[in-house]
Order: C-alpha cells, then structure tokens, then sequence
C-alpha cells in the first residue's frame, strides 16, 4: 500500500520549529509563507522560461526540463509491437487503433527533469521528484507557444 506524504514547507509546525530556531527574525505566518511561494514559482518559471538546468537551494540537486524521441517500435517478449500512446477519442471514432505522434512538438516528449546524483542528501537515489499539476499544465503551455520546444533540451541520465 503506498503511504501519502503529508509533509509541506508551508504547514504551521515547520513556521512554528522555524521560529524557534531563528527567534530573531520577527515574521509573521503569512509573509513567510508568502515568501516560500514567491520563491518555488520563481524557480519554476525560470525553468520553464529559460530552459536552462538550474540548481536548487541547499543542495536538492538539479532541475531542468527535458525532450526525448520516443521509440515508435519496441520489442516485448520478441514480438515488435508499437510503442506510441494510443488516442482512444480517435480510435472509437474510426473503429481501429489511432496513436498519439505528438506532431505538435515534432515528436518529442517532454517532461521535468531532476538530476539527483547531483543533490547532496543522503540516500537521494531513494528519492523521486513528481512536479505539481500546475508545473506540468504551465510545460504544456509552454509548448504550445512558438519557440518555446526548441529551448528545451536532451538530458543524459
């Protein structure tokens, strides 16, 4: 069973155990959350503007957006079989399989990257980074506009 993890830099006990660390900072809950947003959806925008790898505050390693080109033919069990998505809205219209070729995007994919060889915690490997919905519809958005899918590069594992 998978465990849901509840953790947010936002919550009121990680404001509480920063305040009792840092007495000295008189800062309201508001304005240090305020402070936290400000600078996760800089990050973000960044990223996806820039299309640069960019490193993360206090060692988390690094992030980046990258492209790929998806094998068309891949080979399970010694049979060739497609490896595309399929697009099951066209496929019940016309009554045979239809897939996805991505001709918007010249047949990339794209999807966040994040670079954790590079991050400097322990046991990182045991780690995954899932970006937020709104991260992944702002990429999609992003490629939606002209130039933008040529920013975007390969990243090598």
């Amino acid at each position: 069973m998978r465990i849901k993890v509840e953790y947010s830099t936002t919550k009121k006990d990680v404001y509480k155990r920063f305040k009792q660390k840092y007495p000295e900072y008189d800062i309201d809950y508001t304005t240090w959350a305020s402070v936290i947003y400000t600078f996760n959806y800089a990050f973000r925008d960044y990223v996806l503007e820039t299309g640069h790898k960019c490193k993360f505050i206090h060692g988390f390693g690094d992030f980046a957006i990258t492209k790929w080109k998806p094998n068309k033919i891949v080979e399970i069990k010694g049979e060739e079989k497609v490896g595309l998505p399929i697009d099951w809205k066209r496929t019940k219209e016309y009554g045979k399989y239809i897939f996805h070729m991505n001709f918007n995007t010249d047949g990339y994919k794209f999807k966040w990257k994040w670079f954790a060889k590079a991050a400097r915690i322990y046991t990182s490997s045991l780690w995954n980074f899932k970006p937020s919905r709104v991260s992944s519809r702002l990429l999609k958005h992003y490629l939606s506009l002209p130039d933008y899918k040529d920013k975007y590069l390969h990243w090598q594992k």
